[in-house]
């Protein structure tokens, strides 16, 4: 309930992941290739006025979990 009711409000999105970034760094390629190759790659964006969460997580092929997160702060300006 919780979660439909953020995604209504646009506070959340769960969306599936194809991983590219666009640096052109051999070490931002790596992680590109690393996490396309794990299953079901998604990314949880949690909003709210001046917060924003971004949660990047797959499952390796032994079930175990991985990812990273990023944070930004905004300057609400209504």
């Amino acid at each position: 309930m919780i979660a439909i009711a953020l995604q209504s409000a646009n506070m959340i999105t769960i969306e599936s992941l194809n991983v590219e970034y666009s640096s052109n760094h051999a070490r931002s390629r790596k992680i590109d290739q690393f996490m396309n190759q794990m299953r079901s790659p998604t990314k949880y964006n949690i909003g709210f006025w001046d917060v924003g969460y971004t949660y990047e997580v797959a499952q390796t092929p032994i079930s175990d979990w991985i990812g990273y997160s990023s944070y930004s702060e905004f300057e609400y300006n209504p």
